[in-house]
């Protein structure tokens, strides 16, 4: 029986493997939240939705929404904006390994992009929200 973790994981794998993303996001890759006291350029992804579809033939898939954004403490969001387009180049289309399903289609829906204040410290967002299809492999 495949395991809808695997899907998250495969995910946090592919975005840690990229060089260009560890280059320009030295904070890391985590899931929901960075650690405490990190201030550099980071990427957070958290799942926003899910849904399984199912066919006659146990077949269908699972549909995971995720939010993917590049965080940094920093006066303007250049850096940001960075990481957020290295991550949609990574992810526009991409196929990743994960245990027990294929990966059928990777697509952003939607953009994100605010400011954070933390007394006069500005946090930068940038990034989407990113619909994962995953078939499993039966």
């Amino acid at each position: 029986m495949p395991d809808s973790e695997a899907i998250d994981s495969g995910l946090d794998a592919y975005l840690r493997a990229d060089a260009t993303l560890k280059e320009l996001a030295p904070g890391g890759v985590w899931m929901d939240a960075a650690p405490q006291g990190e201030t550099r350029v980071f990427v957070v992804w958290s799942i926003q939705d899910s849904d399984d579809s199912r066919t006659h033939d146990r077949g269908g898939f699972e549909t995971v929404r995720y939010v993917i954004k590049a965080v940094g403490l920093e006066s303007t969001a250049a850096n940001v904006v960075a990481v957020s387009k290295r991550l949609r180049s990574v992810l526009e289309g991409a196929t990743f390994p994960v245990a027990g399903y294929t990966i059928r289609r990777v697509e952003r829906d939607q953009r994100i992009a605010y400011v954070e204040l933390d007394g006069d410290r500005r946090w930068q967002h940038r990034g989407a929200v990113w619909d994962v299809w995953a078939a499993p492999a039966w």
